[in-house]
């Protein structure tokens, strides 16, 4: 049992970080990523808390958004939030240069 992929022991398709990084390129595709440089207030990451404890109150922008997400199967939602996380990465990355 130990010496078998992971992947085969669970039969997934997709890793965690490959879930993420499928959400997050889906994101700068459609152009959404071009946003990410105006939340100067950790808005990214209160969006990913939000979605991972599953409060509304936590959700830093329009609240008619946020029941689309919580509709979404778990695995979805955090890939999600893994993207909001790696956006608020990309962000600081950017103003450091």
């Amino acid at each position: 049992m130990y010496g078998r992929p992971i992947l085969k022991l669970f039969k997934m398709k997709n890793t965690g970080i490959e879930l993420i990084a499928q959400e997050r390129k889906g994101v700068i595709e459609k152009g959404y990523g071009n946003f990410d440089s105006e939340y100067t207030k950790e808005e990214l990451l209160d969006a990913a808390n939000a979605i991972i404890l599953q409060e509304a109150r936590l959700w830093p922008w329009n609240e008619t958004l946020f029941p689309h997400y919580m509709r979404k199967p778990r695995v979805e939602q955090l890939a999600i939030a893994g993207q909001f996380i790696a956006a608020e990465i990309d962000r600081l990355q950017a103003l450091e240069g």
